[in-house]
């Protein structure tokens, strides 16, 4: 049986190599860069805004739910979010947190689901300081509403998001456009 005997050097140099290894780890698995801590946010904030059917879960509702996605926004902000349903065209935009947080709340009995999907993130910081970023991505939002129609859209998404004071991005701006030829 052989029997490994370190000297004070060796030891050193074990543990320092270790010590290497764990930074390493940290550094490139669980370190969150900014562009990273964007796309949670944006995540985040999506998952607020979707609505599952009553009885499947956790299923928050009315005034909270809204109250807590409006805090995904600047106090001042510029929404805008158009499509067309049966045939007709509308509009949903919003200039302040709290006319955001009134149009959620309102439009929100209207749906029994909305589940939406993002994709193609992509982050760009317009400073140095990586305290601002344009966000665009593809979204598909599906759901169903009051009335038992089943609907399925694609939208191209692009918002502009703030570092404020406190740590959190908020967005500053954001755009929902329809995605032609989709249906």
């Amino acid at each position: 049986m052989a029997v490994f005997h370190l000297n004070r050097t060796k030891w050193i140099a074990l543990i320092a190599v270790i010590l290497a290894t764990a930074a390493a780890v940290w550094f490139f698995y669980f370190r969150t860069d900014d562009a990273t801590a964007v796309r949670s946010r944006l995540r985040e904030a999506v998952s607020f805004a979707e609505k599952q059917p009553k009885g499947s879960g956790i299923n928050l509702q009315g005034a909270g739910v809204a109250r807590s996605l409006g805090d995904f926004f600047t106090t001042e902000t510029d929404i805008s979010i158009s499509g067309e349903s049966r045939g007709q065209t509308y509009t949903m935009s919003a200039a302040t947190r709290a006319q955001l947080v009134s149009s959620y709340f309102m439009m929100r009995p209207l749906l029994t689901s909305l589940s939406v999907s993002l994709s193609e993130i992509e982050v760009e910081f317009t400073d140095d300081s990586h305290s601002e970023a344009t966000v665009k991505c593809s979204a598909m939002a599906t759901g169903t509403t009051q009335n038992a129609d089943f609907f399925r859209e694609a939208r191209m998404i692009t918002a502009e998001m703030v570092r404020e004071d406190d740590g959190e991005w908020r967005f500053s701006s954001l755009r929902a456009d329809p995605v032609i030829g989709f249906d």
